[in-house]
């Protein structure tokens, strides 16, 4: 794209031909917004070998809750979890992904999850992924209060 004038951009393109140009020199000048709030957490792992069974699932689960919780605690307290996630990839690339609400992670509850998705395949696990979404208290584009006044 750089290799051609603006006046090819601008026959082609109209005035968005000249916006097309300078961006394909690297010149944007519209306004960095870096701003932004997570939506979720979550850590997963790709195991050298397959997961057989589903027990051997389980038993990864106490080091992802670990992992996980480190992450969570670095969260501010501006955040709040809404639910719990589980995505499991199987050898042959097919994945599922469980989620239920729930407020605080566990390993009960990621067992769960864990079972469930297994049910799903029932065949080796390439990757454990385990998760949060957030809900962010300081968005004010949230639903309205029932009893809020107009």
């Amino acid at each position: 794209m750089r290799r051609y004038d603006i006046y090819h951009f601008v026959q082609q393109f109209g005035q968005f031909g000249e916006h097309i140009h300078r961006l394909a020199h690297g010149i944007d000048d519209r306004p960095v917004i870096s701003e932004w709030r997570r939506k979720s957490v979550s850590v997963e792992h790709t195991y050298e070998e397959d997961l057989p069974d589903l027990e051997s699932c389980r038993q990864r689960l106490p080091a992802l809750l670990e992992s996980l919780q480190k992450r969570l605690d670095r969260l501010d307290e501006d955040y709040r979890i809404q639910n719990c996630f589980l995505k499991m990839k199987f050898f042959d690339f097919n994945q599922t992904t469980i989620e239920r609400q729930q407020t605080e992670p566990s390993y009960a509850d990621y067992a769960m999850l864990c079972e469930e998705a297994w049910q799903r395949g029932q065949v080796p696990v390439r990757l454990l992924g385990i998760g949060a979404r957030l809900l962010d208290l300081t968005d004010a584009s949230g639903q309205m209060d029932l009893f809020e006044e107009l």
